[in-house]
């Protein structure tokens, strides 16, 4: 998935909770609540439900979602 297809504004937020996977270069994920999470290749990250989180990527960087 290429996020400049998905996220239209600054921050999504999602009713489920969602396994985020990086699947190529770097990324920085980052979340309402402070957190900050540099990504790399092959890392997975939890999104909770409800908290607006966003991703700081290269144009191309793709990633795997997987909604629970």
């Amino acid at each position: 998935m290429n996020l400049t297809n998905v996220h239209t504004n600054d921050y999504v937020v999602s009713v489920v909770p969602i396994l985020l996977t990086c699947l190529n270069d770097n990324a920085v994920f980052g979340n309402e609540k402070g957190i900050e999470a540099p990504l790399s290749v092959g890392e997975i990250i939890e999104i909770e439900p409800t908290v607006k989180h966003w991703i700081n990527a290269i144009k191309e960087h793709n990633f795997s979602l997987i909604k629970s």
